[in-house]
């Protein structure tokens, strides 16, 4: 399938562009995780703290946490997350992303 125009994979990117790729993937992660915990936090005010203790999306919150430490220690993980999750780049390094990010509410 051929790419959207003006898009690169990362393997096509410069060095300093996936240096860039690599900073804007990490910090795309990390907005992530802090939109699930804010979630969490807003659903736990409406549900009560039995809720909190009992779900499963704690566990979740930790997994996302402990890969993301991975992802900033070991570069070569990084690299491969970034080529399995298929990735677009703009020739400069800036992450292409298909949705607009939503605030949480």
């Amino acid at each position: 399938m051929p790419l959207p125009p003006g898009l690169t994979e990362f393997d096509a990117l410069t060095p300093g562009a996936q240096e860039r790729a690599r900073t804007e993937i990490l910090d795309d992660f990390e907005v992530s995780y802090r939109q699930a915990i804010q979630t969490r936090r807003n659903t736990q005010a409406q549900r009560g703290i039995h809720w909190a203790v009992n779900t499963p999306s704690v566990p979740h919150l930790l997994w996302m946490r402990r890969n993301q430490q991975r992802r900033r220690r070991d570069q070569r993980w990084l690299d491969d997350t970034i080529r399995d999750n298929l990735c677009l780049f703009h020739p400069d390094g800036t992450y292409f992303r298909f949705m607009p990010r939503q605030e949480p509410s």
